[in-house]
């Protein structure tokens, strides 16, 4: 099966390897345990983007449900994981790439739809 994400950890180039590895891994295990499996860290990923392209994001910051706001609190909870065994280095940071095809389709009725490829 198809991974249809990747996470890397940039900005720390003398992290230990093993290190970097599990930092990567919880910081994966996190977003998917907040966004259900890994096909829903695509559509959350997807779906916020989609919504900071059509919105301004002064007007997502104050719901918790627009995708925005649930993406920013699953990549949020995703690094305290990831760093919750050692500190995180001076400018670590995590990127996450979606690797597959995937499409965000607005519906008639308002509802959003993201359709993966695996």
């Amino acid at each position: 099966m198809q991974i249809p994400y990747l996470v890397t950890l940039t900005g720390a180039p003398d992290f230990p390897t093993s290190k970097r590895i599990a930092a990567e891994v919880r910081f994966a295990s996190s977003l998917e345990q907040a966004c259900g499996d890994s096909g829903g860290v695509v559509t959350t990923y997807c779906d916020a983007q989609g919504y900071l392209d059509a919105r301004a994001i002064e007007e997502a910051a104050s719901d918790l449900d627009e995708p925005d706001t649930v993406w920013t609190a699953a990549l949020r909870t995703a690094e305290e994981a990831a760093w919750a065994s050692f500190p995180r280095p001076a400018g670590a940071q995590f990127y996450v790439r979606v690797t597959v095809p995937a499409t965000v389709f607005d519906l008639p009725d308002g509802e959003r739809r993201v359709e993966i490829a695996f």
